[in-house]
């Protein structure tokens, strides 16, 4: 079985066939704290000076995940899946299917997130922003 908990529909495209999952009443997210951390320069654009704000995000805990349930299989976004990384019992829309628009309608397979270390962004990346508020 397996169960959709994105804050939206989520709808499988296999062959000739649409399988479409609503939308849960309540989804599966991360919890997540931003910090600003200053302005970043972007140059003069048509006469102006533009600035893009930067942030911090901090990521807590999963919330709206179910426990683990032998046969039941969680459709989730990958920051889910990448937050309950020792969950094997999560999946993530793959391979997805656009419209004429380029709007994502549909994906053709679920992935389940492997975690490998990563190094850190470096220090420098602060030293370029502008501190004021947004």
């Amino acid at each position: 079985m397996i169960v959709n908990l994105t804050p939206h529909s989520c709808t499988l495209v296999l062959g000739n066939q649409n399988i479409t999952l609503p939308a849960p009443a309540r989804h599966a997210r991360v919890e997540q704290k931003s910090t600003f951390l200053g302005n970043l320069p972007l140059g003069n654009a048509l006469g102006a000076e533009y600035h893009i704000p930067i942030y911090d995000n901090e990521y807590g805990e999963v919330q709206g995940l179910p426990p683990v349930k032998q046969g039941v299989y969680y459709i989730v976004s990958r920051m889910v899946a990448e937050a309950a990384w020792d969950r094997h019992d999560l999946l993530v829309p793959n391979d997805t299917v656009r419209d004429a628009n380029g709007r994502i309608i549909g994906c053709r397979s679920l992935y389940r997130v492997i975690i490998h270390d990563e190094e850190p962004l470096p220090a420098s990346v602060n030293s370029d922003l502008v501190k004021s508020t947004p």
